[in-house]
């Protein structure tokens, strides 16, 4: 848009900007519900400086009565649910023109097969959708995705939603919005759009980022995890891994640490579990 001669660029999304000194600032809309910060971690402050969010101070009521004032047809249109842009399609649909998808097994946690699924590549963790099980049940229990092997093309489920939490994740292509703050940092966090923010800490271990969370929570590789300062998000990066099972015995850890432990390459006694 600049290139072209634009000054600024507007977009409908509920966020806000705020200016500080000479600091270009992300922050959540005004309306808690409609939120969109979540998916504007990756902008940089010089992004920021040309952009508008004319919504971000309104509720959502607020812009449908502007809407209405106006006269225009989407003014008591129904809320989108799907993807944006591109129109009225499921996800399996769209993600089938880009990567193969194909039925698999679904395992119970002692690897065990117990029903069949539409591809790997599908389920996020937590996920209690989209699969079969043909495990029969007097109770006719309800199976969430715990993890998931795309190359193996399975995924595992448990009946128990606590299986899915964990107690940490490793971070890939984290950006901060204003330049990296000060590490270790104690912050809020989502993992996904709309979900309670959790308490977490960031850290860095030669350059494995990492968030240990203030409590279990069910995060999934492939998603974005972003922090947050109050209202302030400070930026973001895609979970790469999960870290779970690891109890400190009497001193501090850090996940960059633990993932050491997990893969081996730090005896368990000598780092203190």
């Amino acid at each position: 848009a600049m290139k072209e001669g634009a000054d600024f660029v507007a977009t409908g999304h509920y966020a806000r900007i705020i200016k500080a000194k000479d600091n270009f600032i992300l922050m959540r809309g005004r309306d808690a519900n409609k939120d969109q910060s979540y998916f504007l971690y990756t902008l940089d402050e010089s992004e920021l400086q040309k952009t508008i969010f004319p919504v971000g101070d309104l509720l959502k009521t607020e812009v449908r009565e502007y809407a209405e004032s106006a006269r225009l047809p989407v003014a008591e249109k129904h809320d989108s649910q799907g993807l944006c842009f591109v129109g009225d399609v499921t996800m399996r649909d769209f993600l089938s023109r880009y990567i193969q998808l194909q039925k698999g097994t679904v395992l119970d946690m002692d690897g065990n097969a117990i029903g069949k699924h539409d591809g790997a590549s599908l389920y996020t963790t937590g996920q209690r959708h989209g699969f079969t099980v043909h495990k029969k049940s007097e109770n006719r229990l309800i199976y969430f995705v715990v993890s998931t092997d795309v190359h193996a093309n399975t995924i595992s489920v448990s009946s128990d939603l606590a299986d899915c939490a964990s107690d940490g994740v490793t971070i890939e292509g984290f950006h901060w919005i204003s330049g990296k703050q000060n590490i270790p940092l104690v912050c809020k966090i989502q993992s996904r759009y709309r979900e309670l923010a959790i308490d977490a800490t960031i850290d860095d271990e030669n350059g494995v980022v990492t968030a240990a969370f203030g409590k279990k929570h069910i995060a999934s590789p492939g998603q974005a995890l972003v922090i947050y300062e109050n209202d302030k998000c400070l930026g973001g990066g895609v979970i790469s891994e999960l870290v779970k099972g690891i109890k400190p015995q009497g001193k501090p850890w850090t996940l960059a640490h633990a993932k050491h432990v997990l893969r081996g390459l730090v005896p368990r006694q000598a780092a203190g579990f």
